[in-house]
């Protein structure tokens, strides 16, 4: 009887986590978004730059039309149909999954800014949706 409760008290005691220096028990509660707020936007910047160069290797690194390579900031992805597209890959698609987004590239080809304009002007002569 007397084992059984010096175990249950130990057990209690390693499951209070304190401060480093104030010795204060540490709980969620005081765990804050606007705490961490600095570090968890500093984390989706890196995430989304992350995502976007893992998708410029993806679809080759270059223009698919011209070739262009030399500044990734100026490659974009035109969605061939823009009737199956679910997301804009550089609107809202790198908070997304790997696996997801790369679905949503194979609906795509990387071209450079000056042929992406050129594209949706074609498109817009023919009377296509641009």
């Amino acid at each position: 009887m007397w084992l059984c409760a010096k175990r249950e008290a130990m057990s209690a005691k390693l499951s209070v986590k304190r401060d480093m220096k104030t010795g204060d028990k540490l709980g969620r509660e005081k765990r804050k978004y606007s705490d961490r707020r600095q570090y968890l936007i500093r984390a989706v910047r890196a995430r989304r730059k992350k995502v976007r160069q893992m998708s410029v290797d993806y679809k080759g690194g270059k223009c698919e039309l011209c070739n262009y390579d030399r500044c990734v900031d100026a490659l974009e992805f035109h969605h061939n149909d823009e009737a199956g597209k679910k997301f804009g890959i550089s609107e809202k698609g790198y908070t997304r999954s790997w696996d997801t987004v790369k679905v949503e590239l194979d609906k795509c080809i990387l071209v450079c800014a000056n042929c992406h304009r050129e594209l949706h002007a074609r498109l817009a002569a023919s009377g296509e949706n641009a």
